[in-house]
């Protein structure tokens, strides 16, 4: 099984050479459904996030001063250069990072593998019916995800993260790979992810972002009703209360932009009822409810984080940052000093425990600085989408919906492998905004020149 995932890993790449951007896109959210635990062991950096945006890169290299000069113009000008600027300052300051294999490392992971990945969703797309093939492809790495996740569930044995890993040099916190998930007293499904935190986000950003390509007519109705199903047993098997109630806000905030007063109205009654009547007669459904609730009670002996853990750590954060307020104690302070890398018993301050929330890991490491670089990004985003949700509401309502999901999402349970998948549709978001705000520009100027020949 490694083997063919690693030569599906290896056809990716060279695919990229070979077929259009629109195709390119298709693969990279390809990789992020069922690709995200496969790597080419014999290279560096073979992680599959790697190798694909490394492909994407070569692939259009030619065209690069064009692929720049068109970023320029838009919105991620500024964000590149914000990323660009925090990534700089944290390689200066964290003392782990001395060399250039370091230094490397870094821009590979906080620019090239990481956030550009909005830039190579951005420039993918041409109009909107480019979206088809990422639809379609998506559908079938659903389908596939979900196959392993059913096995995973039935057997209770992660067989394809087992596989993956094999052979692999693991740090004590990784040991077991994915076993390490069916021996927990909450048994999770996996599926093809070393997370089950991860498998359930996915599950939650297709449902949203299959909502609405059905919506705008990409997505049969069949289909739609398969997705739907597919991704909420993920969410659901993936026996993560944080997912739970990410999807929970994630259709809330869709609903809320995407739709007018009286179909919202329609939405939540008949959701409300439904909710109410499945509720009372599944007790499945209550124990779940019961799960998400205990995140709020610091006495729950629900095993997990909980408020009050987080507000234990937060206080932690700020004990060690008191002297480093401004720029944090460097990257990889909390896996190396802290001890988290060698195992969770070697942890030296406890009150860390897992170090859940992502504002609070960048508090840490990246200190005040690089917690208002994390700020400017998402929000300024988020201040696009809302500023032009009179262009096209459905758009703007996905971009919103998806990063309020991930901000949620990674300030419960930290970032994990959530960025790539987030960046990617969300760059897809910004592109087809930008498109119809052209098209809206030009209208309106062949409507005055009708309404005044002289102009």
């Amino acid at each position: 099984m490694q083997i063919l995932a690693q030569l599906a890993l290896i056809v990716l790449c060279l695919l990229m050479f070979r077929v259009e951007r629109k195709y390119k896109l298709a693969i990279l959210l390809l990789s992020a459904i069922c690709f995200n635990s496969v790597r080419i062991y014999a290279i560096p950096f073979g992680l599959s996030i790697y190798v694909l945006c490394f492909s994407f890169i070569l692939s259009e290299f030619s065209r690069l001063k064009k692929d720049i000069k068109e970023v320029k113009n838009t919105i991620l000008r500024p964000l590149m250069y914000s990323v660009i600027l925090a990534t700089v300052i944290l390689a200066i300051h964290s003392p782990h990072y001395d060399n250039l294999t370091q230094y490397i490392r870094l821009a590979i992971n906080e620019c090239i593998a990481k956030y550009f990945v909005l830039c190579y969703a951005f420039l993918s797309i041409r109009k909107e019916d480019d979206l088809r093939p990422v639809f379609r492809i998506s559908y079938y790495g659903l389908l596939v995800l979900t196959l392993f996740a059913l096995f995973n569930h039935v057997t209770k044995s992660a067989f394809f993260i087992n596989e993956m890993y094999r052979g692999m040099a693991l740090t004590d916190v990784m040991q077991d790979a994915g076993n390490n998930y069916t021996y927990s007293e909450r048994f999770r499904v996996q599926a093809m992810f070393f997370n089950p935190f991860d498998y359930g986000y996915i599950c939650i950003l297709l449902l949203l972002f299959t909502w609405y390509g059905y919506i705008k007519s990409f997505i049969s109705k069949k289909r739609f009703y398969m997705i739907i199903g597919c991704c909420l047993y993920g969410i659901i098997a993936c026996g993560c209360r944080t997912n739970m109630l990410c999807c929970l806000i994630g259709v809330f905030v869709y609903v809320l932009f995407a739709f007018d007063l009286k179909k919202r109205t329609k939405y939540f009654a008949v959701c409300s009822l439904l909710g109410i009547i499945l509720f009372s007669s599944i007790p499945f459904l209550q124990e779940k409810a019961n799960e998400i609730l205990s995140i709020f009670d610091t006495n729950s002996s629900m095993s997990g984080s909980s408020i009050g853990m987080r507000v234990l750590q937060y206080t932690a954060v700020m004990n060690h940052v008191r002297d480093h307020f401004l720029l944090g104690r460097g990257l990889d302070y909390f896996l190396i000093d802290m001890g988290w890398r060698e195992g969770k018993q070697y942890l030296v301050d406890q009150d860390l425990f897992g170090l859940e929330g992502v504002l609070m890991n960048y508090l840490l490491e990246r200190g005040f600085l690089g917690v208002c670089f994390y700020l400017f990004f998402y929000v300024y985003v988020l201040y696009f989408f809302y500023k032009h949700k009179s262009v096209d509401k459905n758009i703007s309502a996905l971009g919103i919906s998806i990063l309020v999901t991930y901000l949620a999402f990674a300030n419960m349970t930290g970032e994990l492998n959530s960025v790539f998948p987030t960046l990617l549709i969300t760059g897809i978001c910004l592109k087809v905004l930008y498109m119809n705000i052209i098209c809206k520009k030009i209208r309106n100027k062949h409507e005055i020149q009708h309404r005044n020949p002289g102009i």
